[in-house]
């Protein structure tokens, strides 16, 4: 589809909690910051008195240790795990995270890259409030250089071979202004890569770890081969199918933080198999002729079945994804939504930061 033709129509705004959830981020990073001009004007005033309460600069060596190991998480967390263990994971610095191991290990990993949640509502001032650019295929991962030697790990804690050189050259990709001749050239201009969607960086954003409602992903067929998810195979399904995780009541649930409940396992079923169905196992499931319940922009309900185990390296799904991918099977959002989103002079809604 050439940029030129590309025709806007009245955009929609699913009815979801997706631009709630956008403030609220908003909210606690300017939060934050305040918090952080807080710490740095009494740290100030501290250090201009004499510093007579530290002399010895051993509290000096313990804060910075603590500091190097924290991290703002945000989004995403895993399911079958007790509260109190997830927050322990949130606090896991990179020393304690890399030496985890099992489902622990690929719930902390899942957390290390700043992931974008799939647009299930457009958000206000589009326009003027972010940025847009093509999102390449490929598997995210992190990459660690140190000491000569260079590691790379994936979202599910599957570690590539170190190498002692770099195979791969980083590139910085083009980012765009967010209108119609950006969000063109982000959805079909010549990229010397796979283009695999369009992402949506909101300009008031933090880095932060883990998935956020402030980076958005979107597809269709024209910006994607995988507009909608496939088998094994390649091929698309039948039924939409979803990745839950089986917790310590039977519970099927998201990877959200806190997780979204769509369904349970009978119990009697769960003991005759109870040596493969253990908590914190993910399962697969097909979303059956009665679909989705949606409540104020949440799913609360799946008619859902089961179909097996979804593999040892498999993380469960957010619920943006499951409504994205509910949606594209049925009313998507489509690029002439998006272009007349951009060209719409609606300013409501949208976060405004103050200095």
């Amino acid at each position: 589809m050439a940029p030129s033709k590309i025709e806007p129509r009245v955009h929609k705004r699913v009815l979801s909690d997706q631009q709630r959830r956008r403030d609220l981020a908003l909210q606690r990073q300017q939060e934050c910051r305040r918090n952080l001009q807080l710490h740095a004007r009494r740290l100030a005033a501290g250090l201009s008195s004499g510093g007579e309460e530290n002399e010895g600069g051993d509290e000096d060596v313990v804060e910075a240790e603590e500091f190097e190991e924290s991290y703002e998480v945000e989004g995403e967390g895993g399911g079958g795990e007790s509260s109190s263990t997830k927050e322990d994971l949130k606090d896991l610095g990179l020393r304690q995270g890399t030496r985890l191991k099992g489902a622990k290990a690929r719930e902390w990993f899942s957390k290390q890259l700043m992931l974008p949640e799939w647009m299930i509502d457009i958000p206000p001032r589009l326009k003027t409030d972010w940025y847009v650019m093509s999102r390449p295929a490929g598997v995210r991962c992190v990459v660690v250089s140190s000491n000569g030697t260079t590691v790379s790990r994936q979202r599910n804690d599957a570690l590539k071979p170190a190498s002692q050189y770099h195979r791969y050259r980083f590139s910085v990709l083009p980012v765009y202004e967010c209108d119609v001749g950006g969000l063109q050239a982000a959805y079909s201009a010549p990229v010397p890569f796979t283009r695999d969607g369009i992402i949506f960086i909101n300009r008031h954003a933090h880095y932060v770890l883990g998935s956020t409602p402030l980076s958005l992903l979107w597809k269709d067929s024209i910006c994607s081969e995988y507009p909608v998810d496939t088998d094994s195979k390649g091929n698309v399904p039948q039924y939409q199918q979803v990745v839950l995780v089986l917790g310590d009541d039977g519970s099927l649930a998201t990877s959200d933080d806190p997780p979204v409940v769509l369904g349970t396992m009978p119990r009697q079923f769960l003991e005759q198999h109870d040596q493969h169905l253990k908590p914190g196992t993910c399962l697969r499931f097909n979303v059956g002729d009665q679909g989705l319940r949606i409540v104020d922009g949440k799913p609360l309900f799946a008619d859902i079945h089961f179909q097996g185990g979804a593999g040892r390296n498999k993380i469960a799904d957010t619920s943006n994804k499951i409504l994205y991918q509910y949606a594209a099977r049925r009313d998507p959002l489509t690029i002439s939504n998006l272009v007349a989103a951009v060209e719409s002079t609606d300013d409501e809604g949208d976060f405004s930061m103050t200095g």
